[in-house]
């Protein structure tokens, strides 16, 4: 069995400074930014795996193993103006809080059996599912009051599954190695919009 884990803080302030100059004249108009962002980021993840051998059977081996990880992210920023050319492009005060997060879930079977002293049959199943989601708010801010915009925020799922399936026939001699086989892998995907900015697929 293993287990991590990792976390990450960040909080960082940007400052700009924009002035559109026409060509020559002195600054036409120009605008002060301020960016705060602040983003709290885990990685999570943990496997358990069992290997079998057996005794009177030489060569053959059962072995399981399944795996989980996720991903969750909180990022919230704030971006406000100032200055004479916020009107000129429409720059209003905006904040964003976000979250997103990937679990994926991994599970695993694979099964090697010699058939004589030259040639052994592997075979294996393997199946991923990725669930991956999204849910970002958009404000718009006015002073101290923040209203939703929710033409600009988004709320969805996105899930991804894959199976896959193989089986491998190995040929060897002191002067030759012969190897033969077939995989087969299948993928659904669904993305779900709990939002009305977005049709689901």
């Amino acid at each position: 069995t293993t287990f991590g884990i990792s976390k990450l803080n960040h909080n960082q302030d940007n400052n700009g400074n924009t002035d559109v100059i026409g060509l020559g004249s002195d600054s036409q108009f120009g605008y002060k930014s301020l960016t705060n962002n602040k983003d709290n980021r885990y990685s999570i993840n943990g496997s358990i795996d069992y290997q079998r051998q057996f005794a009177h059977h030489k060569g053959r081996m059962l072995t399981l193993s399944y795996m989980i990880s996720s991903t969750p992210d909180k990022n919230k920023t704030l971006n406000t103006f100032d200055g004479t050319g916020t009107s000129y492009y429409n720059l209003g005060d905006r904040y964003t809080d976000a979250h997103t997060n990937t679990l994926e879930h991994t599970a695993q079977i694979d099964f090697t059996n010699p058939i004589d002293t030259k040639s052994t049959i592997d075979m294996g199943l393997k199946y991923i599912r990725r669930n991956n989601s999204s849910v970002s708010d958009y404000f718009d801010v006015l002073g101290n009051v923040y209203t939703k915009n929710n033409t600009n925020s988004i709320d969805y799922r996105h899930i991804n599954d894959i199976a896959a399936a193989y089986a491998e026939y190995n040929f060897n001699t002191a002067k030759m190695n012969m190897k033969a086989g077939l995989r087969y892998e299948h993928t659904w995907q669904n993305v779900k919009y709990f939002s009305d900015n977005g049709e689901n697929f």
